[in-house]
Protein backbone atom coordinates (compact mmCIF):
# COMPACT_ATOMS: atom_id res chain seq x y z
CA UNK A 1 0.00 0.00 0.00
CA UNK A 2 1.37 3.30 -0.85
CA UNK A 3 0.32 6.34 0.84
CA UNK A 4 -0.20 9.84 -2.00
CA UNK A 5 1.06 12.63 -0.11
CA UNK A 6 -0.85 16.26 -0.87
CA UNK A 7 -0.13 20.37 -0.47
CA UNK A 8 -3.16 21.70 -0.17
CA UNK A 9 -3.82 24.65 -2.14
CA UNK A 10 -2.49 27.98 -1.63
CA UNK A 11 -3.99 31.42 -3.41
CA UNK A 12 -1.32 32.94 -4.96
CA UNK A 13 -0.65 36.34 -3.39
CA UNK A 14 -2.01 39.35 -5.04
CA UNK A 15 0.66 42.18 -5.43
CA UNK A 16 -1.49 44.16 -7.51
CA UNK A 17 -3.30 46.58 -5.27
CA UNK A 18 -7.53 46.70 -5.80
CA UNK A 19 -8.71 48.58 -9.29
CA UNK A 20 -10.56 51.74 -7.56
CA UNK A 21 -10.30 54.00 -10.57
CA UNK A 22 -10.93 54.42 -14.09
CA UNK A 23 -13.38 55.72 -16.71
CA UNK A 24 -15.48 53.54 -19.02
CA UNK A 25 -16.04 55.78 -21.96
CA UNK A 26 -18.62 54.99 -24.86
CA UNK A 27 -18.06 56.74 -28.57
CA UNK A 28 -21.48 58.04 -29.66
CA UNK A 29 -21.83 58.66 -33.42
CA UNK A 30 -22.00 62.90 -33.30
CA UNK A 31 -25.30 63.03 -35.62
CA UNK A 32 -26.99 60.52 -32.92
CA UNK A 33 -25.39 63.02 -29.60
CA UNK A 34 -26.62 66.09 -31.83
CA UNK A 35 -30.10 64.81 -32.46
CA UNK A 36 -30.63 64.24 -28.91
CA UNK A 37 -28.94 66.91 -27.29
CA UNK A 38 -29.27 70.17 -29.69
CA UNK A 39 -29.06 72.34 -26.56
CA UNK A 40 -25.44 71.73 -25.62
CA UNK A 41 -24.02 73.16 -29.14
CA UNK A 42 -22.06 70.01 -30.27
CA UNK A 43 -19.68 70.84 -32.81
CA UNK A 44 -21.53 70.10 -36.36
CA UNK A 45 -18.47 69.96 -38.39
CA UNK A 46 -16.23 67.59 -36.71
CA UNK A 47 -16.63 63.95 -37.69
CA UNK A 48 -14.93 62.65 -34.16
CA UNK A 49 -17.75 60.71 -32.43
CA UNK A 50 -18.93 62.46 -28.93
CA UNK A 51 -17.60 60.42 -25.87
CA UNK A 52 -20.34 59.50 -22.42
CA UNK A 53 -17.36 58.95 -19.94
CA UNK A 54 -18.41 57.75 -16.51
CA UNK A 55 -15.54 57.86 -13.91
CA UNK A 56 -14.67 56.91 -10.32
CA UNK A 57 -12.11 57.62 -7.98
CA UNK A 58 -12.21 55.28 -4.58
CA UNK A 59 -14.39 57.03 -1.81
CA UNK A 60 -14.69 60.38 -3.97
CA UNK A 61 -18.16 60.89 -5.79
CA UNK A 62 -18.59 59.92 -9.51
CA UNK A 63 -18.23 61.82 -11.93
CA UNK A 64 -20.52 61.92 -15.54
CA UNK A 65 -19.78 63.89 -18.50
CA UNK A 66 -20.39 64.17 -22.58
CA UNK A 67 -17.09 65.15 -23.78
CA UNK A 68 -17.04 66.97 -27.08
CA UNK A 69 -13.18 66.34 -29.15
CA UNK A 70 -14.36 68.55 -31.49
CA UNK A 71 -14.07 71.15 -29.43
CA UNK A 72 -12.54 69.82 -26.35
CA UNK A 73 -15.56 70.75 -24.15
CA UNK A 74 -17.25 68.72 -21.34
CA UNK A 75 -20.80 68.90 -20.29
CA UNK A 76 -21.03 67.37 -16.70
CA UNK A 77 -24.33 65.15 -16.10
CA UNK A 78 -25.74 65.19 -12.84
CA UNK A 79 -25.77 63.00 -10.25
CA UNK A 80 -28.27 62.84 -7.32
CA UNK A 81 -26.13 61.43 -4.27
CA UNK A 82 -24.35 58.57 -6.15
CA UNK A 83 -23.53 55.16 -4.02
CA UNK A 84 -20.37 53.44 -5.37
CA UNK A 85 -20.22 49.40 -4.30
CA UNK A 86 -16.88 47.92 -5.72
CA UNK A 87 -16.70 43.71 -5.61
CA UNK A 88 -13.82 41.92 -5.82
CA UNK A 89 -12.82 38.21 -7.02
CA UNK A 90 -8.99 37.51 -6.21
CA UNK A 91 -7.01 38.02 -7.35
CA UNK A 92 -7.53 39.82 -10.76
CA UNK A 93 -11.49 41.02 -11.36
CA UNK A 94 -13.28 43.77 -9.86
CA UNK A 95 -17.10 44.74 -10.06
CA UNK A 96 -18.00 48.54 -9.83
CA UNK A 97 -22.03 49.82 -9.38
CA UNK A 98 -22.75 52.96 -9.43
CA UNK A 99 -26.36 54.09 -8.14
CA UNK A 100 -28.08 57.17 -8.17
CA UNK A 101 -31.37 58.43 -7.48
CA UNK A 102 -32.85 54.70 -8.36
CA UNK A 103 -30.95 54.43 -11.49
CA UNK A 104 -27.54 52.26 -12.17
CA UNK A 105 -25.39 55.17 -13.89
CA UNK A 106 -22.64 52.15 -14.11
CA UNK A 107 -22.54 48.44 -13.93
CA UNK A 108 -18.96 47.33 -15.42
CA UNK A 109 -16.60 44.10 -14.78
CA UNK A 110 -13.28 44.77 -15.22
CA UNK A 111 -10.17 41.83 -15.43
CA UNK A 112 -7.08 43.93 -14.08
CA UNK A 113 -3.48 42.88 -14.49
CA UNK A 114 -0.38 44.64 -13.24
CA UNK A 115 0.48 46.30 -16.35
CA UNK A 116 -3.16 46.10 -18.60
CA UNK A 117 -7.01 46.03 -17.61
CA UNK A 118 -9.90 44.88 -19.87
CA UNK A 119 -13.14 45.83 -19.73
CA UNK A 120 -15.65 42.28 -19.40
CA UNK A 121 -19.08 43.70 -19.25
CA UNK A 122 -20.36 47.90 -18.73
CA UNK A 123 -24.04 48.82 -19.12
CA UNK A 124 -25.19 52.41 -18.18
CA UNK A 125 -28.80 53.97 -18.09
CA UNK A 126 -27.20 57.16 -19.32
CA UNK A 127 -27.57 56.74 -22.49
CA UNK A 128 -31.65 56.20 -22.71
CA UNK A 129 -31.91 59.38 -20.21
CA UNK A 130 -29.58 61.31 -22.84
CA UNK A 131 -32.14 60.29 -25.01
CA UNK A 132 -29.52 58.70 -27.34
CA UNK A 133 -31.46 56.42 -29.59
CA UNK A 134 -29.86 52.86 -30.29
CA UNK A 135 -27.97 51.84 -32.70
CA UNK A 136 -24.39 49.87 -33.36
CA UNK A 137 -21.97 51.62 -31.28
CA UNK A 138 -18.14 50.07 -30.60
CA UNK A 139 -17.92 48.39 -27.35
CA UNK A 140 -16.77 51.10 -24.21
CA UNK A 141 -13.40 50.95 -23.30
CA UNK A 142 -12.06 51.27 -20.16
CA UNK A 143 -8.89 52.96 -18.97
CA UNK A 144 -7.29 52.98 -15.83
CA UNK A 145 -7.13 56.90 -14.72
CA UNK A 146 -10.23 58.81 -14.54
CA UNK A 147 -10.55 61.42 -17.48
Amino acid sequence: MSTIRSNPRTRPETTTPALRTGSVVWTIERRAALLAQPELGLDTKSRKPVELRISFESEQAPAAELFDPGTNRSFPIELVRPQVTFLDAEPYYMHVEIASAGETILSATVKSGPESCRLLYARTSLLSRLQIKGGRYPSPGFFRDAH
